[in-house]
């Protein structure tokens, strides 16, 4: 991934900072992905572990004697794959993000 034109150097600094601390970044893209598994179940020192939110969908759905089609089921999880998904790979393209090296502006004018 290329840098993003919308960030500045202070920020690109912040972010490489932030990417070598690796117990940070797991831990807040833990809390990330928590947020979009709503039924996250985190215990400290231990590795991450998810309830399977597909079944709460069809779970509420009987819960209110509603009748849930295959397709409406394949469609749900398709969506919540693809959100998690999405999330957690535009989350792992903050390694690839990194100051240019390379032209350093000098402040002294050089045609004198």
């Amino acid at each position: 991934m290329a840098n993003p034109n919308y960030l500045s150097d202070l920020e690109i600094d912040k972010i490489e900072a932030f990417c070598k601390d690796e117990v940070l970044y797991e831990t807040i893209k833990k809390v990330l992905l928590a947020g979009i598994y709503h039924n996250a179940v985190a215990k400290p020192d231990q590795p991450f572990e998810f309830k399977n939110p597909a079944f709460n969908f069809i779970s509420n759905a009987y819960a209110g004697e509603k009748s849930v089609s295959d397709a409406e089921i394949g469609a749900n999880l398709r969506g919540l794959f693809e959100g998690v998904h999405h999330a957690a790979s535009v989350f792992d393209q903050l390694k690839s993000i990194k100051k240019e090296e390379g032209l350093v502006e000098t402040p002294y004018n050089e045609a004198v």
